[in-house]
């Protein structure tokens, strides 16, 4: 009874830890773009510090699991392997992260040791090697719901990506746990009530995309109009999914748009010169985030499209200005990206552009054409994240499948299970317990 007592007293003890580090995890979200500026902003150490700080902790934490596997003799070379690609996995990531976006590198650490929690926590309780899936399906959820509180809280943004991310740091921590370490628990014979666990857990985690995927911003409008008192709420809150179309403009490069290309040429062709008057009230760049605010992706997409394209524009321009002299690499990266902004919204935003006072000079134009290196390809962040492969039902009728075909497989495996223990002997099921598919 002692023992059986010390192993309770023991999970309580896990599951306190990981409930408290995803706390920690979400109490941090305010304060991430702060630290983040702050690290970046402070001499000696740069957004790049993140990555370095990441790869140190891998590195870290990879000796000291390299200790612990040499103590204990008879571990299989298949089991260091694995490590070894696991890590290689991991170090590859964080470098590519470290190129764009190398603050994105912490997700490894936060959700990598939740996932490990998650493990020692719900090891007991499930008893066997689904465990592992397990682990990526809850700490997928958290993830998820950390995007959503993102959503929510001033200066943050909700990014689909990030719910990949944090899966995949749960997904890999969970190979190496199960690969690497080959914990006694996973030899187990897997009980019917496992599937019924897994079962659930992607079943939450399917809804939780669902709502991703339907909180579009014209989604977000109708519930603002349908329930007022929201606006309070959301008024800081971006679309969490936007659906749009992709763009391919011949010797300039890729952009994606809101609007099919038959809707921006009318748009162009209709509005350009209350358009042109609407952009040179906000001609100051001061006046910008007013501008958004004012004509959102929602209320006037065409409208907030050009403004980010001339705004994305004159900013590379002074760049490349600033450093023609000292760093001529930097210099022609930045009239590409000036000079290819400019050539889109001359494409695609032709007569807007040239009643506005943001048209360029053609000495202008031909010195950044001129400056640019011809050969380098260019796609617009202009609306990045924007969905531009699949329609929104496309998404949600592969999604509904996918779950029918999850749902039917762990039904499947839940009945194959029981009959199995119940001819082996190999465990025993209660007639009561909810896990008892027969």
């Amino acid at each position: 009874m002692e023992a059986i007592a010390r192993k309770q007293e023991q999970t309580c003890r896990w599951w306190l830890a990981a409930i408290v580090w995803t706390a920690v995890i979400y109490l941090t979200i305010p304060m991430a773009r702060t630290i983040r500026d702050w690290v970046a902003d402070t001499k000696y150490l740069g957004r790049e510090m993140f990555s370095w700080a990441v790869l140190m902790i891998l590195l870290g934490g990879g000796i000291w699991v390299g200790c612990y596997l040499y103590r204990h003799r008879g571990v299989a070379r298949t089991q260091w392997i694995w490590l070894g690609v696991i890590a290689v996995v991991y170090g590859a990531w964080i470098l590519h992260l470290r190129a764009t976006v190398p603050e994105e590198a912490v997700h490894f650490v936060q959700y990598g040791i939740l996932a490990l929690l998650l493990f020692r926590a719900y090891g007991p309780i499930v008893g066997d090697g689904t465990v592992l899936v397990v682990i990526v399906l809850s700490g997928s959820c958290l993830g998820a719901v950390d995007e959503i509180i993102q959503w929510v809280v001033p200066r943050r943004v909700f990014d689909l990506r990030d719910i990949g991310l944090n899966a995949a740091s749960c997904g890999l921590m969970s190979l190496g746990v199960g690969l690497g370490f080959r914990p006694p628990i996973l030899s187990r014979a897997i009980k019917p009530s496992s599937f019924v666990r897994v079962w659930l857990w992607g079943t939450i985690t399917c809804q939780i995309l669902v709502f991703c995927l339907l909180n579009t911003g014209l989604a977000q409008a109708d519930i603002e109009y349908r329930y007022p008192w929201l606006k309070h709420w959301l008024r800081h809150t971006k679309p969490m999914t936007e659906y749009g179309y992709f763009y391919r403009v011949p010797e300039v490069g890729t952009f994606k748009s809101r609007l099919s290309p038959e809707d921006l040429q009318a748009e162009d062709e209709r509005r350009f010169a209350e358009a042109a008057g609407i952009l040179n009230e906000y001609y100051s760049p001061e006046s910008y985030k007013e501008f958004l605010q004012t004509y959102s992706e929602v209320t006037d997409p065409f409208l907030h499209e050009a403004r980010v394209h001339l705004f994305r524009r004159d900013r590379y321009l002074n760049l490349a200005h600033k450093t023609r002299e000292n760093d001529v690499l930097r210099s022609q990266f930045n009239s590409m990206v000036a000079y290819r902004e400019h050539r889109i919204m001359q494409t695609w935003f032709g007569w807007t552009l040239a009643h506005s006072r943001f048209d360029l000079k053609p000495e202008t134009l031909a010195r950044l054409k001129q400056a640019q290196n011809l050969r380098a390809q260019y796609r617009s962040p202009v609306s990045q994240k924007m969905i531009v492969q699949w329609t929104q039902w496309q998404l949600l009728v592969g999604l509904a499948i996918s779950w029918l075909v999850y749902s039917v497989g762990c039904m499947v495996f839940c009945r194959r299970v029981a009959r199995r223990n119940r001819y082996s002997g190999s465990a025993r099921t209660d007639p009561q317990m909810p896990g008892n598919c027969e």
